[in-house]
């Protein structure tokens, strides 16, 4: 080793030179090692907080809200889309009812249309960009289970929000806080 090391820093390195260029690296190839160790000890350790990462039976879905979407197929027609909010359970409703939800994951659609919806849908009546995003989509039926989720990541959608008091809405269905709309101001 240190006859490779004299050839690589040169004849006239002195030995001192040498052996400090192997501490070096020793230290260098240690720290690669230890440091990822040191930095997550506590999941080495078995000591990370398990409560943590718990789900429960209601963590991606109220009682509420699993009812009402056990019941879309019989509350919407069976050609029908319904949007929504993909921070609350509705995206489980084509899984649960086989009714044409959007989206059906907890990632929103990309695009103008659903922008508009998430921003302006609960202001349908008001607002004549809304009737042209929910044609986009061929929906007239919207979700709304609330706000979402309350941890980082969430979707915060006000569109889809607080529809019970706003003209252009008729309820269709509720299930306690869970309730299904149809927008009449598009007819």
């Amino acid at each position: 080793m240190i006859a490779w090391a004299s050839k690589a820093v040169g004849a006239r390195a002195s030995r001192g030179a040498i052996v400090a260029v192997m501490v070096v690296t020793a230290i260098g190839v240690v720290s690669l090692v230890v440091a990822p160790q040191v930095a997550r000890r506590d999941v080495f350790a078995h000591v990370v907080d398990p409560n943590l990462y718990t789900t429960t039976a209601t963590s991606y879905l109220s009682t509420d809200e699993l009812i009402l979407l056990r019941r879309l197929n019989e509350s919407v027609p069976a050609d029908a889309v319904v949007v929504g909010n993909p921070s609350t359970g509705m995206a489980f409703g084509y899984a649960l009812s086989g009714r044409n939800v959007i989206p059906r994951t907890w990632a929103p659609p990309t695009g103008e249309a659903y922008d508009v919806l998430w921003t302006s849908l609960r202001d349908v009546a008001e607002n004549p960009a809304v009737c042209p995003a929910l044609d986009a989509f061929g929906a007239r039926y919207v979700l709304d289970f609330g706000p979402g989720e309350e941890y980082p990541g969430r979707w915060l959608m006000p569109g889809f929000d607080d529809l019970g008091d706003r003209p252009g809405f008729a309820l269709v269905d509720r299930e306690g806080a869970a309730t299904l709309w149809r927008v009449t101001a598009c007819d």
